[in-house]
C-alpha cells in the first residue's frame, strides 16, 4: 500500500507542468498594455471625503484629474472640483476628493478620471512622450480615448462611487 501511494505521489510530481526559463523571465517581466490605460477606484468612501487609487501606464509625472459626478440627462451633476493626482514612478497615484457642498457625497454617484494635455498642463516630459494634443495615445480604437474639439485627445474612465457613510 505504501509503495503504490508513493509511485502514485512520484507520477504527479514528475507529471507537474513545469515553466520553461523563457517562461518564467516573461512572467517576471512588467507587462505592457497594446495602449495607454486609466483606471481609479474609491478606496474610501466616506461623505465629506473619497480617497482614491488608480493606476496608469501614461509616463511619470502625468497629472490626473478626477472628479466625483453623477449623471444628469447627457452630462454630468458634479459634485466635487477636480482634484489633481501625479502619476509615480510606478505608474500608481492617489488623491483625496472632497465635496462641493456641505451636505456631502451621497449614493449612486460616479469617479470620472481623464487625461489632457491642457487641463492642466503637462509637464514637458509627458508632452514629449503624448504629443501637444495628445496624438501620441493612440487611436480611438482604445475605448478609454476620446477626440475633443481641437483635435485634442482625452483618455477617460468611470467607476462607480459606493454608498459614502450610508
Amino acid at each position: 500500500m505504501n509503495r503504490c501511494l508513493t509511485l502514485l505521489l512520484l507520477i504527479l510530481v514528475l507529471a507537474e507542468p513545469r515553466l520553461s526559463s523563457s517562461q518564467e523571465k516573461v512572467r517576471k517581466e512588467r507587462l505592457n498594455a497594446p495602449t495607454y490605460y486609466l483606471v481609479a477606484e474609491v478606496a474610501k468612501c466616506q461623505p465629506k471625503e473619497i480617497v482614491v487609487h488608480g493606476a496608469t501606464n501614461l509616463p511619470k509625472g502625468s497629472i490626473v484629474g478626477l472628479q466625483v459626478s453623477a449623471f444628469l440627462q447627457d452630462g454630468w451633476n458634479d459634485y466635487s472640483d477636480e482634484s489633481f493626482a501625479s502619476v509615480g514612478d510606478t505608474g500608481f497615484f492617489d488623491a483625496i476628493i472632497r465635496p462641493r457642498s456641505k451636505a456631502g457625497f451621497q449614493r449612486n454617484l460616479i469617479l470620472v478620471s481623464s487625461f489632457t494635455t491642457y487641463r492642466p498642463r503637462q509637464p514637458e516630459g509627458v508632452m514629449n512622450v503624448v504629443g501637444k494634443k495628445g496624438e501620441n495615445l493612440g487611436d480611438i480604437e482604445n475605448p478609454q480615448l476620446a477626440q475633443l474639439s481641437g483635435q485634442h485627445k482625452i483618455l477617460q474612465s468611470i467607476a462607480r462611487v459606493p454608498n459614502c457613510g450610508e
